[in-house]
């Protein structure tokens, strides 16, 4: 395990969002630090509905280029692991601020009426699915053609007794 080998003077910086996450830091003998998108936390790293916080110095959503979701938990984790590695908050907040991601993902391609269609395609592991599928309220697949594929249900992550994961209920074969 990740944190097996961990002294006290060590620090763990992780996804207080993730059950499974939150286990593993607990499993170690270093400093936490947990950063959660959905809560401030004392630490000085988190977010709510409307802003984050990146070393106790808050920053508007509106502020970022980075759409909400996935992106904006991986920009606190950054930022959290380079400001306890002895990066200075300034440079590091100004960079969350302008960071957006590559191509095929998260990308707006267009919104018709209350109907935003996103480019994703490059979430192609279970984990990078889940986190891309879990910011959105509803997702229907569709093909470069503008064809419904189907609904997508997700359950991607392990845990004892599961038998499935993902599925859809229209499936159409090529």
């Amino acid at each position: 395990m990740i944190v097996a080998r961990q002294l006290p003077t060590d620090v763990v910086v992780f996804s207080s969002d993730d059950p499974g996450a939150t286990d593993v830091a607990d499993s170690g003998a270093g400093r936490k630090v947990g950063v959660s998108q959905h809560a401030m936390s004392a630490n000085g790293f988190g977010g709510d509905e409307d802003s984050i916080s990146i070393a106790g110095r808050r920053l508007s959503r509106d502020e970022l280029s980075a759409p909400p979701g996935p992106f904006v938990q991986n920009l606190l984790l950054a930022a959290a692991a380079a400001i306890e590695a002895g990066a200075s908050a300034g440079p590091v907040i100004e960079i969350a601020r302008r960071f957006a991601p590559g191509a095929h993902r998260q990308h707006l391609v267009a919104t018709i009426g209350s109907v935003r269609y996103v480019d994703d395609s490059k979430a192609t592991n279970p984990h990078a699915a889940l986190a891309a599928i879990s910011s959105y309220d509803s997702v229907v697949l569709i093909d470069r053609d503008g064809d419904e594929l189907g609904g997508f249900y997700t359950d991607l992550y392990a845990r004892n007794g599961k038998r499935t994961g993902a599925w859809i209920d229209v499936c159409v074969g090529r």
